[in-house]
């Protein structure tokens, strides 16, 4: 899902408590790429919350018909470390 499609979805705002710290969350309805449920077909009863810390993602939350959830702790930055993009000496393409 792009930003674009993420925008036209209805979004509702508030704030929750997680470990007992306070978040800004922004819930959208809806399927998002974050969580794949195989075996639900219903989007409309799919939300995904997205919680703000110093403007950043903290978490991310699928909630579906209100009664099942799965929270993830998130962290984005745009640093890579380069060390990721390192071959290894002993790689040896086939």
């Amino acid at each position: 899902m792009s930003y674009l499609e993420l925008k036209k979805k209805n979004i509702l705002s508030g704030y929750e408590k997680i470990n007992g710290k306070q978040y800004y969350y922004e819930e959208y309805e809806g399927i998002t790429t974050f969580i794949m449920w195989s075996n639900y077909e219903e989007e409309s009863s799919i939300k995904t919350r997205f919680y703000f810390e110093h403007e950043k993602i903290a978490y991310i939350k699928t909630i579906i018909d209100d009664s099942e959830e799965e929270l993830l702790k998130v962290d984005f930055s745009d640093e890579v470390d380069d060390s990721l993009f390192e071959i290894p000496d002993d790689y040896a393409e086939i």
